[in-house]
């Protein structure tokens, strides 16, 4: 029996849906009943748990003999996994594959929580391996990158000429499932890559290319990018450092360059590259307003700096970069500030100014609220009309002065 946790994850998942096609005989933690029926509908015997409630966890793994270990990101990694591995050596569990990475961390808090667990892993007395990826596409493209380049054609980070080796999640879990099934080295690290380092500016130029548009490369000071990742990206403030600042820090340091043939090795097949993976998700970049470009299309020439690209807010209904027309979110306000827009509900919209620095405005017309970095100059200069307007206090901005 192998046990996959956190099976409805974004490793999990596909460790559990490649292990299972492989026939093995599979159980999957999940940590909500309501996840269980979806879960077990795939063909695993489920149980519920919890790595945070060691009570919890006797009958996960009992009678299992292979454990694959994976945790959530973030200050709880070693006090789970311990959890795990008392759980695992009082249930009798031969063998812990466990989830690490190949983006060198030296020590930081990322780094030292892992260490922490591997090391309490070396001194169980079971077999041991571990399945390092690198950087991985989908939490780099999906979850951080979509929004500024569906909306505002740019890629955002501050790595500056890092590479990185990004790899799919989809091989990691191909690469794992032959790891649990077919290989037993004890204490092996199985470190996987893409089929090539790529730098944020490489990566961008690989984007347009599929997409069919320019997407540009924004290299942003450190305070900047981490702002966008909370207020844009969603990061949550006490997250953000341990989810991406310290990747992007390793990224710009030069540690995410290590390209492997470890996935050709356990699996036989090429690693997907970016420009692949990116064809197989073009959807989720879409330009607002807009359907998917196919690959190899021509390329526009890159839009006017917003500094010169004037958009009407009242009357003409000019398009925004060929997306949506202006007055339906500027609403009857003559505003000239050349700007990507993307609707984000039903009563705001957010801007992206021509340095790729996001901001909002309420559709009603009355409130500009600043949400990112702005370049005042952009926003609409005030009068009469704005003397009601409030800015929300300790955005740094505010209306620029005649």
């Amino acid at each position: 029996m192998i046990l996959i946790t956190g099976a409805t994850g974004m490793f999990g998942s596909r460790v559990l849906r490649e292990t299972l096609a492989r026939g093995t005989e599979v159980r999957a933690l999940v940590h909500s009943p309501a996840n269980a029926g979806q879960v077990r509908a795939g063909g695993a015997d489920v149980v519920v748990g919890d790595l945070d409630e060691p009570g919890s966890l006797a009958a996960v793994f009992a009678g299992v003999d292979t454990a694959f270990l994976v945790s959530p990101m973030d200050e709880r990694i070693a006090i789970r996994e311990a959890n795990a591995l008392q759980a695992a050596q009082q249930a009798g569990v031969r063998r812990i594959v466990k989830l690490y990475g190949a983006v060198r961390h030296h020590g930081d808090p990322v780094d030292a929580l892992h260490l922490a667990s591997i090391a309490a892993i070396r001194e169980s007395g079971l077999s041991w391996a571990l399945v390092s990826p690198s950087s991985v596409m989908d939490t780099t493209m999906l979850d951080l990158a979509a929004e500024a380049i569906r909306s505002a054609g740019c890629l955002a980070g501050c790595a500056g000429e890092g590479r990185v080796g990004l790899v799919a999640a989809d091989d990691v879990g191909r690469a794992a499932a032959v790891v649990l099934t077919e290989r037993d080295e004890h204490g092996a690290n199985y470190e996987l890559s893409g089929p090539e380092a790529l730098s944020m500016a490489e990566m961008a130029a690989v984007l347009s290319e599929v997409l069919g548009r320019t997407i540009t490369c924004q290299d942003m000071p450190e305070t900047e990018f981490r702002k966008l990742a909370v207020e844009q990206g969603g990061i949550p403030e006490d997250q953000v450092d341990f989810k991406v600042m310290v990747h992007q820090a390793a990224w710009k340091r030069g540690d995410t360059t290590l390209v492997t043939g470890t996935y050709r090795e356990l699996t036989g097949q090429t690693p997907t590259s970016l420009k692949e993976w990116v064809a197989a998700h073009q959807d989720a970049f879409a330009p607002v307003g807009g359907g998917g470009a196919a690959a190899g299309g021509d390329v526009p020439e890159p839009a006017q700096p917003a500094q010169q690209a004037g958009i009407s807010g009242r009357g003409g209904g000019k398009l925004l970069n060929g997306q949506q027309p202006a007055d339906r979110v500027l609403r009857g306000r003559d505003v000239q500030i050349g700007v990507s827009v993307h609707a984000t509900g039903d009563d705001r919209s957010v801007f992206y100014d021509g340095h790729c620095r996001p901001f909002s405005w309420l559709r009603d017309g009355t409130h500009p609220l600043a949400v990112g970095p702005v370049n005042p100059g952009l926003l609409p200069r005030p009068g009469r009309s704005d003397r009601q307007r409030r800015w929300v206090p300790g955005t740094g901005t505010r209306p620029a002065s005649r």
